[in-house]
């Protein structure tokens, strides 16, 4: 957020404090307007006391413990490349055991999977979800060849595997 001037057709000073979203700015609020240097100045102190100290914001973590101390202490010390993300994998990934296809040894094949169920995106950003959250490093390139691999080699386990798990049940 900033202060903003802006010269009003009246000839007055309007003070206002702007916030910048998505590329556009809007206006948070207007502090005042005035037509004279000291009463702009001291608009122009409001304004940014509005940004220091927000009115009526309560914290979003109030600290209340020592075990909060200990977390906030803890998290200070991560990174973004220490965080990963485990939601699609125990998702997906029960799901992909459940079926079965874990008769299929491929590990890079759970990977693909879960990736690509999760985020059904390019080869190009599969393997950029892989690096990003998973922390596997892949290229491109190795993610055709192993498709080649894999429909010359578990084409047919696959399919069977799917229909054994999607096909009529026998009773």
């Amino acid at each position: 957020m900033f202060v903003r001037k802006n010269r009003n057709r009246s000839g007055s000073v309007s003070v206002q404090v702007i916030a910048k979203d998505d590329g556009k700015y809007r206006v948070v609020r207007t502090v005042g307007s005035a037509a004279h240097p000291d009463e702009i100045e001291r608009l122009m102190r409001e304004a940014q006391d509005v940004i220091d100290h927000p009115r009526h914001q309560l914290p979003l973590f109030p600290l209340l413990s020592e075990a909060d101390l200990a977390v906030q202490a803890f998290m200070e010390g991560m990174a973004n490349a220490q965080v990963h993300t485990i939601g699609p994998e125990l998702i997906f990934g029960t799901l992909f055991d459940r079926i079965g296809f874990t008769a299929v040894p491929a590990e890079l094949f759970r990977h693909i999977v879960i990736a690509r169920l999760a985020f059904p995106t390019s080869k190009l950003k599969t393997a950029d979800y892989l690096y990003r959250y998973r922390g596997i490093t892949v290229s491109v390139q190795t993610i055709y060849r192993f498709l080649d691999h894999l429909h010359r080699t578990y084409k047919n386990r696959v399919e069977r595997i799917a229909y054994a798990h999607t096909g009529p049940r026998r009773k």
